[in-house]
C-alpha cells in the first residue's frame, strides 16, 4: 500500500498542509526518516534544511543516505528499515541516474509496497512518477519527444500522472505542458509551492488548487 507524499517544495508556512499529512502517516511510530539528497553535497546544505524543517514538527534529525558518489549499500539498508525516506529537490535526471546505477529504485519500490512512507520534494517527487520525460521536454519541447518510453527516462511509476513542481501560473509555460500531456496521454499535476498530491493506498488527495491537465 502506497503512502506518499509530493511536495513542490518543503517551507514552513507554505507546506503546512502537506506537512500534516506527513506526520499522520508516521502517527505511531518511531518518527525514523532518512534523507537522500539528488547529488552528494559536500556542504549538506539541504540535509541541514530538511533537519531544520523537521525539527519544527517534532521529528528527530534524519539519516543521511547519499546514493550518489558517497553512496553507502550499508548506509541505505539503515534507511530502509526506517519508518519513511525523503527524496529531495535538485537536477532530476542525474538524481534518477545514480538511483539506478547504484541498485536503489527497486528497493524504494519494496518499502513502499510493505508501507514505507516516501517523501518527494520538487525532483524528488518526479522521482515516484512513471517518467522524468517532462523535464527534458520543458528545457527544449521542439527537440523532444514526450513518452517516448526511453528507459533512461523511467522512474518509479508509483503514481499514474506526472508532475510539474515551482508551478508559478506562466501561460507559456502552461502551454508547453498542454502539450506534453498531448503527447504523453497521461495526467498532469502542476503544483505552486505551497502545493503537492497525497496518496494513501488507492485515496488520492490533491493539497491546494493545482493545474490538472488530462490527455483529450
Amino acid at each position: 500500500m502506497a503512502r506518499l507524499v509530493l511536495y513542490s517544495d518543503q517551507i514552513a508556512g507554505l507546506s503546512d498542509a502537506l506537512d500534516e499529512a506527513l506526520l499522520s502517516f508516521l502517527e505511531g511510530t518511531s518518527y525514523r526518516i532518512a534523507f537522500v539528497p539528488a547529488a552528494t553535497d559536500r556542504n549538506n546544505r539541504y540535509f541541514r534544511k530538511a533537519c531544520a524543517h523537521y525539527a519544527q514538527l517534532g521529528i528527530p534529525a534524519p539519516l543521511l543516505c547519499d546514493v550518489d558518489a558517497a553512496f553507502d549499500a550499508a548506509t541505505l539498508e539503515h534507511a530502509l528499515a526506517g519508518d519513511a525516506i525523503h527524496l529531495g529537490g535538485g537536477d532530476t535526471a542525474p538524481f534518477l541516474a545514480a538511483l539506478k546505477r547504484n541498485g536503489v529504485l527497486p528497493k524504494l519500490r519494496a518499502f513502499s509496497e510493505r508501507g514505507g512512507v516516501l517523501v518527494g520534494i520538487s525532483a524528488g517527487a518526479q522521482i515516484l512518477t512513471p517518467s522524468i520525460a517532462l523535464c527534458a521536454w520543458l528545457d527544449a519541447p521542439s527537440k523532444n519527444k514526450a513518452g517516448t518510453g526511453a528507459k533512461t527516462e523511467h522512474a518509479l511509476g508509483l503514481v499514474p500522472f506526472d508532475f510539474s513542481p515551482h508551478d508559478e501560473g506562466d501561460a507559456r509555460e502552461h502551454e508547453k505542458l498542454v502539450a506534453f500531456v498531448a503527447k504523453s496521454r497521461r495526467r498532469l499535476i502542476a503544483c505552486h509551492d505551497s502545493e503537492g498530491v497525497v496518496l494513501d493506498g488507492s485515496e488520492l488527495r490533491l493539497v491546494g488548487d493545482p493545474l490538472v491537465i488530462d490527455p483529450r
